[in-house]
């Protein structure tokens, strides 16, 4: 996989085993051991993962390429989370290659830069802060179990996102707090992926789910002609209850889909 470097605007301390690597435009920073910080440089030093594996496979000739190629994958993709390096696209062959899947750490940047740049009115976005959907913070979001994240990629590239606060709780409601489309994707095959991801969701999750839920913080988001509304009225989405007054000023409408 070829890449370039991005941002080279970081600071590396290094203490015995450990090197903190510090972010200086925004003081984020991640740690390595000394395999990982040798990996780093040499990813800094090439254009290419293949490259590093094999200068990684020259030190430890003893292990395994598999397990050599994924360290590099890992520290790769921190590096491409803190926008250090930037993964070249790659052209696919195949036409029309739909898949339905959780988003991993391969694409945390990706997502972060797709979600940035289709937070449009049409969507259902939880924040209006674009840091709030940055990488790293949807990272911890995965990681702590707090945010899932799933996708439909059409010949890898992201046609429809949809976050969901998981149900590990005391509850079999799943809340969809996301949903993030490209305002020009054809109503018909916005429908389509929405409903294969609920069945994507419904099935991978946790525990069983009674129903999905979504909330809206304002009427004005419910206008007759809105994509969203239409959507959830045709793939089973009933308007449940209306809090009054939840801030001062608005309502919350909340949709449930039962299951």
């Amino acid at each position: 996989m070829k890449y370039s470097l991005k941002n080279l605007n970081y600071f590396v301390r290094d203490d015995q085993d450990v090197s903190v690597v510090l972010i200086k435009d925004n003081a984020q920073r991640f740690l390595l051991n000394r395999t990982g910080k040798m990996i780093f440089d040499n990813i800094i030093n090439c254009s290419d993962t293949e490259s590093v594996i094999s200068k990684m496979k020259a030190v430890y000739p003893n292990v395994s390429s598999d397990i050599l190629e994924q360290d590099v994958t890992d520290i790769f993709n921190i590096m491409n989370i803190y926008d250090i390096v930037h993964r070249e696209e790659e052209s696919n062959s195949a036409d029309d290659q739909e898949t339905i899947e959780a988003v991993n750490e391969d694409d945390y940047k990706k997502l972060s830069d797709y979600i940035i740049k289709n937070m449009n009115n049409k969507c259902l976005i939880s924040n209006k802060v674009p840091a709030y959907f940055g990488a790293t913070s949807i990272r911890a979001r995965i990681m702590t179990n707090s945010e899932y994240y799933y996708c439909v990629k059409k010949n890898g590239k992201f046609e429809l996102v949809i976050s969901v606060k998981p149900n590990i709780e005391n509850t079999n409601v799943v809340l969809i707090t996301n949903i993030i489309f490209d305002k020009e994707l054809e109503f018909d095959s916005l429908k389509k992926s929405f409903e294969a991801l609920l069945k994507h969701i419904n099935k991978n999750m946790v525990k069983k789910i009674t129903k999905f839920r979504m909330t809206f913080l304002s009427k004005t988001n419910l206008e007759d002609d809105n994509v969203l509304l239409k959507m959830m009225s045709e793939t089973g989405f009933e308007l449940e209850t209306v809090l009054e007054k939840e801030t001062e000023e608005e309502n919350l409408y909340m949709y449930s889909k039962y299951m």
